[in-house]
């Protein structure tokens, strides 16, 4: 680990994290304030730390709740081959490295093998949430997608 890394690592409050998760699992601060038996203005106190340490807004807060921001949540571009040996490598990174349990966004940018082949095998071994088509990857790296 290199020592900006380290550096980085220790400002990140372990606490703090099993927190956002919680808020991410519930959907509220105040839901998961109650189940991890912490008052809710703590709870927004380590997001807000949290938020901080990283430079970037995790969530958006509104009066019923929270919602993930981009930056909140894991995005996959291609899927890789047919097989496990690819799948599996995205899921040895996404849940073991990184404790993804979902993926929450996966783009295939363009339909060779390659690219989709592994999205079936995937699918088994991981939760996907929103799988966007090809066309509105080609949108959005253009600037022409959705607004």
């Amino acid at each position: 680990m290199k020592p900006s890394e380290r550096n980085f690592a220790r400002r990140i409050d372990l606490t703090s994290l099993q927190l956002f998760v919680a808020v991410c699992e519930l959907g509220s601060i105040g839901k998961a304030a109650e189940r991890e038996f912490i008052a809710a203005s703590a709870v927004s106190k380590r997001l807000s730390d949290l938020e901080a340490t990283l430079d970037t807004p995790l969530l958006y807060r509104h009066t019923r709740g929270v919602d993930l921001t981009p930056a909140g949540e894991s995005l996959l571009i291609d899927t890789g081959n047919p097989g496990h040996r690819d799948p599996d490598r995205i899921v040895q990174v996404a849940a073991r490295e990184a404790g993804v349990r979902q993926l929450d966004h996966v783009i295939i940018t363009h339909y060779h093998t390659d690219h989709f082949g592994g999205a079936a095998t995937l699918a088994t071994l991981m939760p996907i949430r929103v799988r966007l088509p090809n066309n509105l990857y080609e949108a959005a790296r253009s600037g022409c997608g959705p607004r």
